[in-house]
C-alpha cells in the first residue's frame, strides 16, 4: 500500500516538473536536466508547508481543549 502511494507522488512529481520544464523552455531552458532541483524545491516547499500546518493545528487544539 505504501509503495503506491510513494508511485502516485513521484509520477505527479515527474509530471509537473515535466510541465514546468516546457513552460520554461524545454530542452533550452534553465531546467533541462536539473529534475533533481525541482524535486528539491518542491520536496522544501511540502515540508515547510505540512510543518507550518501541523503547528497550527496543535496550537490550536491546545487552545481549543483548555
Amino acid at each position: 500500500m505504501a509503495g503506491a502511494i510513494g508511485a502516485g507522488s513521484m509520477f505527479q512529481a515527474n509530471q509537473a516538473y515535466s510541465q514546468f520544464l516546457d513552460i520554461t523552455g524545454g530542452a533550452d531552458g534553465p531546467l533541462a536536466g536539473r529534475g533533481w532541483l525541482f524535486g528539491l524545491v518542491i520536496t522544501t516547499l511540502a515540508g515547510v508547508v505540512g510543518g507550518y500546518a501541523a503547528t497550527l493545528r496543535n496550537k490550536f487544539t491546545h487552545v481549543i481543549t483548555d
